[in-house]
């Protein structure tokens, strides 16, 4: 019976992609850990996983290549291969080859080009040489031709359980993967098991079947080939000489049958027959690596005798399990989760209409229960940065030696938890500022010691939560940003004037200008300048802010601020004109009420005021957003000030309404994207209020026509 597993192949790429980062950061530690055996076997038992679901959905390419590398880690865990730095060079290619062929399969994209070099390379250094990954796949021949000094010829007798197929397996598949790793195959079916056509029972498994096999691997790898099976369909395997191989021997996996009765008789001959068997412990039910959630795995290394007595309590009933869910369906529930909290709020606002002097216990009650929920689904979308702190390791390393540069890479907060919609779109402004601390931050180890400084630089990745967000900073002990270099550049570039007075913060602030860098040349790494615009526009995107600390020759230090949750906003709740706002909290520095006499015009540059002497520029919310009032707005002294990429603004509202925690909705998925909005949330009354974007709108206030007609027809649309 043919097996389904199109509905599997979704969870094995992700879990390959799981094994992927756990080989990468084995091998990064093993540059520095000296063939730490327990390092090694993390790496083999990512790879061996692989393997095996790699093989049981019938992905041949990413299978043959990662048995040619589970062989030279195996090599590599019996010390027979030393892990020199060009066998982890090679090896930390063979996962990047790797992650290539599963992505070649998950998306038919085209296998990387430097697989047949790797996978050469990866022969020689087991010491069983080929020419391509083609080669890979030998072709079964007769025991007498194909035995070496080293093959072995095993006995398999595999009989499945009844329940075999539930386990979305296919014999056809582990039968190939056997044949491949034998230079002789025999193999015979046994029926005897068949029942009749009234109890035959079309998804269960009556056929087993007999082989001999000849090969050069051990024996723990041809149970390895049945690690996803149940444990009632642990083949049993034992070495037999020459003298008691089968009969007759085929060249292909062609399969014979004989009559029940022989079956029987034969199966019971080689029972009585066979010295010693391989006992298994019968465990739950198994499926493949990449099968239902919540499975239980086992590796070769894994497997034990069944010794312990009926009851005890073992080691594995205290392992939390995982249940993996669609992000789609984690989305929608949060979003359901987040109407509910709106319907509550009106709920309460309704009753404290109607009976302003009483409260009720059962709304403060749901009101808890509410919060309690929205706290619960919020933190199922939480997943530690370690992720992509461990993506810049090897970054990092990739780079210092391109560059004959010496960087020592030290992260703290690696389990600190975000939004997973955050991490996964936080990764490429990370990978642009690491990149850049190694190439402008990081000196010559030679520019170094003349500095006065060890050879080998350092940067520091850290992330910790501050007053309800999530910082990242990326510091360094370089060389330093060159204030009047960046300054000259932007200049020369026209992105500022040279009679524009700057602050060292807005200086700073310039690297991230779209087309802006300092490099000499370009080069692979840099030089184009891209990578600290894309890093602006996507931390912007997140509704977050970056600010720069540098003092030349000894450092730079960046710091990312980003809300800890995409879903869910604090904010403070303005009024202006008839509208309410959402200004996003993590903007805010403070409120304050301004005299008027203290706001002075600058002649076509607009208003500021002085707040403890510094100079703030003063946007009306009401000008800029092309808002109507029903009196002077010069009248309004409320002033909310906020700050954006290190520079502060005023903003003028007519009240402060107070501070609330909304739910954010997708204005540009339902609507059109806004100039000056980050998306609107439903208020507890039912009316809607738009979250203002602040570069947005401090970039609108710069300009001399404000393209407010998207938001005024948006502001009409949400409140009509």
């Amino acid at each position: 019976m043919e097996i389904d597993l199109s509905r599997f192949r979704s969870a094995f790429f992700e879990e390959a992609g799981e094994h992927l980062e756990s080989m990468e950061a084995g091998l990064l530690a093993l540059e520095t850990s000296g063939g730490d055996r327990e390092v090694l076997n993390t790496i083999f038992r990512a790879a061996h996983s692989i393997k095996g679901a790699s093989s049981t959905f019938g992905m041949d390419q990413v299978a043959r290549f990662t048995h040619v590398l589970e062989n030279l880690l195996d090599r590599m865990r019996e010390g027979e291969v030393l892990p020199t730095l060009e066998l982890c060079e090679l090896l930390l290619k063979s996962t990047d080859v790797l992650n290539g062929l599963i992505q070649s399969e998950k998306s038919s994209t085209p296998v990387p080009v430097q697989t047949e070099s790797v996978f050469v390379a990866l022969q020689q250094y087991s010491g069983n040489a080929v020419s391509s990954p083609a080669a890979a796949a030998v072709t079964a021949t007769p025991y007498a031709a194909g035995q070496t000094a080293s093959d072995q010829t095993y006995r398999l007798q595999f009989n499945p359980s009844g329940a075999f197929f539930h386990f979305g397996q296919n014999p056809l598949f582990l039968i190939d993967e056997l044949q491949k790793m034998s230079s002789g195959f025999s193999i015979e079916a046994n029926v005897s098991k068949v029942p009749g056509l009234a109890a035959l029972d079309p998804e269960a498994c009556y056929v087993g079947w007999d082989a001999f096999l000849t090969t050069a691997s051990p024996e723990s790898s041809l149970l390895d080939v049945f690690m996803f099976v149940d444990g009632d369909s642990i083949p049993q395997i034992k070495a037999v000489t020459a003298n008691e191989g089968p009969p007759q021997l085929i060249s292909d996996a062609s399969v014979s049958t004989q009559s029940p009765a022989a079956a029987v008789a034969e199966k019971q001959k080689s029972h009585s027959a066979a010295p010693q068997q391989v006992t298994v412990a019968k465990t739950a039910a198994k499926t493949s690596e990449a099968s239902v959630p919540a499975v239980e795995r086992r590796t070769g290394e894994e497997r034990r005798t069944e010794s312990a007595p009926a009851g005890s309590n073992s080691a594995a009933s205290s392992v939390s399990e995982t249940v993996r869910v669609d992000r789609e369906r984690l989305d929608k529930m949060i979003n359901q989760i987040g109407e509910l909290v709106i319907g509550t709020s009106m709920v309460e606002q309704d009753w404290s209409r109607f009976h302003p002097d009483m409260e009720s216990a059962a709304l403060v009650q749901l009101g808890k229960i509410v919060r309690d929920l929205q706290e619960m689904s919020l933190s199922l979308r939480m997943v530690p940065i370690a992720a992509s702190f461990q993506k810049m390791t090897r970054i990092i390393r990739d780079l210092s030696h391109r560059l004959g540069k010496q960087i020592h890479l030290e992260t703290e907060g690696e389990d600190t938890e975000l939004d997973k919609t955050v991490v996964d779109q936080i990764g490429d402004p990370l990978l642009h500022m690491v990149r850049n601390s190694v190439d402008h931050g990081i000196e010559l180890p030679a520019e170094r010691i003349a500095a006065g400084k060890p050879p080998e630089g350092t940067i520091c990745l850290k992330a910790y939560h501050q007053g309800g967000n999530f910082i990242i900073e990326i510091q360094d002990d370089g060389k330093g940003l060159d204030r009047d270099r960046i300054l000259r550049k932007a200049i020369e570039r026209g992105i500022v004037s040279e009679h524009d007075n700057l602050s060292d913060e807005e200086i700073y602030q310039l690297i991230f200008s779209a087309g802006f860098s300092t490099a000499e040349q370009v080069t692979d790494v840099s030089g184009r300048g891209v990578g600290m615009d894309v890093v602006r526009r996507n931390v912007e995107a997140l509704q977050g802010s970056i600010s720069i600390r540098s003092q030349k020759g000894k450092g730079c230090r960046m710091i990312v601020r980003l809300p800890l949750t995409l879903a869910i906003l604090d904010g403070l709740l303005v009024r202006v004109a008839n509208d309410s706002y959402v200004i996003p909290l993590l903007s805010v520095v403070e409120s304050i009420n301004q005299k008027g006499r203290d706001i002075k015009s600058v002649l076509s540059k607009g208003e500021v005021i002085t707040l403890r002497g510094e100079i703030v520029p003063l946007l009306r919310l009401d000008r800029i957003l092309n808002l109507r009032h029903s009196h002077d707005a010069t009248d309004s002294n409320l002033l909310v000030i906020v700050e954006d990429q290190g520079r502060k603004y005023s903003l003028a509202v007519d009240e402060l309404l107070g501070q609330q925690q909304v739910v954010i909705k997708n204005l540009e998925a339902n609507f059109q994207k806004v100039p000056g909005v980050a998306g609107a949330t439903i208020l507890g009354d039912g009316r809607v209020a738009l979250i203002l974007d602040i570069n947005g709108i401090s970039a609108m206030a710069t300009k001399n026509h404000p393209p407010v007609t998207a938001l005024n027809h948006a502001s009409e649309l949400v409140n009509a």
